[in-house]
């Protein structure tokens, strides 16, 4: 009887332990982003704890018909070789699913965070949109099926497997509104311009964001560090405007590399890093 008691106590201990992590240590919060309407953005989505996380899931709700989602990019905090990253985001639907999980192993991998970026949603704002505000924000759900009840929620996991239900700290995307020709004008790029890609180090995708000010035949390519060509990523006559393209790197070993862009006025070179 004595033991089974103190098990009893200790189980109410962890419960207690467990519920304080959620509301205390672990917590998800979106940064604020600012968009011009016709642009190409991205919203921030940062993590605190100061537990091991071994899975987060976050759902994600854009309710917004001047919104379209371009893709998900995840940060380098969550080494792609010991996790899952995926994302199932609908356009339809302006909701959907980041999820963070660890791949199936002996040892499961934790990961720490110190408010930082976990993952970015880059977006397209219509040209048409009105200068305002859009909520960027979580969904909670429960729902009977196949004999099961399924809850969707923000959630996370400890080394140990134990469920944490981290803090939410919504975030809004504000716009604004083009209204005449010299504003529109202002959206086409004065120059050409490669950017930084993100993640960078990264393993095994990166993102690259690239401006062009008039429409024209564009190529994109990747060298590795002897200079041969490892890939092409466009190649094509592309509009002006921003654009960006996701280099999927699976099967490219670790090491520096660098992407080209060349335009009919010349070509701009930046250098990047894999790290398996």
């Amino acid at each position: 009887m004595r033991i089974r008691t103190i098990l009893l106590h200790f189980m109410t201990i962890s419960m207690i332990s467990i519920a304080g992590l959620s509301a205390q240590n672990v917590s998800v919060r979106v940064e604020d982003a600012y968009s011009r309407a016709g642009e190409l953005g991205y919203v921030r989505f940062l993590c605190n704890t100061n537990v091991p996380l071994a899975s987060l899931i976050v759902p994600v709700k854009l309710v917004s018909d001047d919104l379209t989602i371009d893709s998900v990019v995840f940060s380098n905090l969550v080494p792609a070789n010991l996790y899952v990253l995926n994302s199932q985001l609908s356009n339809a639907r302006r909701r959907g699913f980041v999820h963070i999980l660890p791949k199936i192993s002996d040892d499961i991998a934790t990961f720490y965070a110190y408010d930082e970026e976990v993952f970015r949603i880059y977006y397209r704002v219509k040209l048409s949109a009105d200068e305002g505000q859009i909520p960027v924000d979580t969904f909670y759900n429960r729902f009977y099926d196949a004999g099961f009840w399924i809850t969707e929620e923000i959630q996370a996991s400890d080394g140990l497997g134990r469920t944490i239900r981290p803090d939410f700290q919504s975030g809004s995307i504000w716009t604004d509104q083009t209204t005449d020709v010299d504003s529109e004008a202002e959206l086409i790029p004065r120059e050409f311009a490669l950017e930084q890609n993100f993640p960078n180090p990264f393993n095994p995708s990166t993102t690259i964001s690239f401006a062009v000010p008039r429409a024209g035949r564009v190529t994109l390519e990747i060298y590795d560090i002897l200079g041969r060509k490892v890939a092409t990523l466009l190649d094509e006559n592309v509009e002006s405007g921003q654009h960006s393209v996701v280099w999927s790197a699976e099967s490219a070993p670790s090491g520096m590399y660098f992407y080209k862009l060349n335009h009919a006025g010349g070509s701009i070179l930046r250098k990047m890093a894999i790290i398996k």
